[in-house]
């Protein structure tokens, strides 16, 4: 999994709270959109979850 480089505040989708990531922390799936700068990722970045349209 795809850690980041250097701090950066992520806002999770579900409960609106604002979550800090550390340099060496792994990007969970939810934030994977959030991360767009290539420089702050270390790894692969997780792909970002979709949901179906009904």
């Amino acid at each position: 999994m795809a850690t980041v480089k250097a701090a950066t505040i992520v806002q999770n989708p579900l409960t609106g709270e604002a979550v800090g990531l550390r340099a060496g922390d792994e990007i969970p799936d939810w934030a994977a959109d959030q991360i767009t700068n290539p420089d702050l990722i270390n790894g692969d970045k997780p792909a970002p979850k979709r949901t179906a349209h009904k």
